[in-house]
């Protein structure tokens, strides 16, 4: 996601990854403590269309603020 990210022209800077998780719940999980760290910024999920939903899902589960990005691949 990175590189697609970055080919859309986000800054290299904005694009923080968490690769510790398996999953979309572990992921978010895990950022969570990422995003506190940063004064809870502005979340945006970057997903495919199919994942979108349940991303949005979770993250309402887990108190986080957050809107999806799906980038064509």
């Amino acid at each position: 996601m990175r590189q697609i990210c970055a080919a859309e022209g986000v800054a290299d800077d904005c694009i923080l990854l968490e690769d510790q998780s398996h999953t979309t719940i572990e992921n978010l999980a895990n950022s969570r403590a990422i995003l506190a760290a940063l004064g809870n910024p502005d979340v945006v999920i970057v997903t495919d269309h199919y994942h979108k939903w349940r991303a949005l899902l979770v993250a309402r589960h887990l108190a986080l603020q957050a809107r999806a990005s799906c980038p064509k691949q």
